[in-house]
């Protein structure tokens, strides 16, 4: 945990939440982490979502710095399981 910094919690699946310090210089590869060590779930099966602006993060967002985000004091982001397939478009 990081003194000052930015706050970032996490609503789970279960509506609980966690929470946690990181630099303003850490990745979005950081927080990625960190919510795979809180959920025992791979990254690439679901996303991180900010409620305002909204912007839904997902592992190719990894590089991304949290300051360059605008995130730079507190936030919370929702976890949301991404859809491993998509139904496939009707036909009309």
């Amino acid at each position: 945990p990081v003194k000052g910094g930015v706050l970032l919690a996490l609503r789970l699946h279960d509506a609980s939440r966690v929470e946690r310090r990181f630099p303003p210089t850490a990745t979005l590869h950081d927080v990625f982490r960190w919510a795979d060590a809180e959920l025992l779930a791979d990254p690439s099966t679901f996303a991180l979502v900010q409620a305002y602006p909204r912007r839904r993060f997902t592992v190719s967002d990894g590089p991304k710095r949290l300051r360059d985000l605008g995130i730079v004091q507190q936030e919370l982001l929702t976890v949301q399981p991404r859809l491993q397939h998509q139904a496939p478009a009707p036909h009309w």
